[in-house]
């Protein structure tokens, strides 16, 4: 026969934990979904209750409601006891690895030899607590939670890192500016926007693996390593207006600017390479201007 209860665990009225709670260092309620026979889980729950760990509890003894329970009382952990006639506790911990992975799982049991723990332990379970020792449970409790909730915070930090990288991408691939990334170790360019092919004429391909002074581009090979070595000092160089060369040959007026900034443990280098062209067409046609009209004013006081 099945026995279900739920229980909350503050048995404290005063509002205060224990000093082994204290010393434990408590979460909040933590959700325990129990595999295991009556009277083996009232001594579990006494044995977490004692250092004051605050939990609600929903215990189960066959396949259907462990099933069950796993979706709709959606614990946050798992204890599972190895030698219940219905449901075993090694086929529970199987089911919770293949289908809630996140779900950590204690295996609760009598002493057996140290080969079949391990086995336990290579199947997913976050510990082995024999009945015998409870007192070890509420620790045993308390870390699997902490393994779980950093789990849990790395993986929100991957998926904000992921979200970051989309989104650096988009800009990176959309940018109307040159974009360069160079190995800051040894120079090497490791990825190079699709401005630069339009800006220059080279593809992917052909700025991959290449020094910029490899690059018909920056054609001063000496004033480019030179470049290079001051950036690694420095940590910062720019030019006001670099010309470089075509794939084609044609002489470009480009503004550089290259940084070095740490990234994933390594340095990494990144140019920025905006096309003066058009600026210096404004420029120059501004200059036109102010000349006509200086020269209509000569006629006109006849200087």
């Amino acid at each position: 026969m099945t026995m279900k209860s739920m229980t909350s665990a503050n048995n404290h009225p005063s509002g205060q934990l224990p000093n082994g709670a204290r010393a434990l260092n408590i979460p909040a309620e933590i959700r325990l979904l129990v595999l295991e026979e009556a009277a083996d889980a009232k001594r579990a729950m006494s044995a977490l209750r004692a250092p004051g760990v605050r939990f609600a509890s929903k215990r189960v003894e066959t396949e259907a409601t462990f099933v069950r329970e796993l979706e709709d009382f959606a614990p946050d952990l798992v204890l599972a006891g190895s030698t219940l006639p219905a449901y075993s506790g090694r086929l529970a911990l199987e089911l919770t690895r293949r289908t809630h992975p996140e779900i950590p799982v204690i295996m609760i049991g009598e002493r057996i030899a140290g080969e079949e723990t391990l086995e336990l332990l290579r199947a997913g379970a976050k510990d082995y607590v024999f009945k015998d020792n409870l007192a070890r449970l509420a620790e045993a409790v308390l870390a699997a939670r902490r393994w779980e909730q950093g789990r849990r915070e790395r993986g929100e930090k991957e998926l904000l890192l992921r979200v970051s990288e989309l989104r650096y991408r988009r800009l990176f691939e959309s940018a109307k500016d040159g974009i360069l990334i160079l190995d800051a170790k040894t120079g090497q360019i490791v990825d190079a926007n699709p401005f630069m092919t339009q800006l220059l004429g080279y593809s992917g391909e052909e700025y991959f693996g290449k020094f910029l002074w490899q690059i018909g581009a920056f054609a001063d090979a000496a004033a480019s390593r030179a470049a290079f070595e001051k950036l690694k000092q420095k940590r910062y160089i720019r030019y006001d207006d670099l010309p470089l060369k075509t794939k084609t040959g044609q002489l470009v007026s480009v503004e550089f600017v290259s940084n070095v900034y740490p990234e994933g443990g390594q340095e990494t280098i990144q140019c920025n390479i905006r096309d003066l062209t058009d600026r210096k067409a404004t420029e120059r046609k501004r200059c036109g201007l102010a000349v006509q009209r200086f020269n209509r004013q000569d006629k006109t006081f006849g200087v």
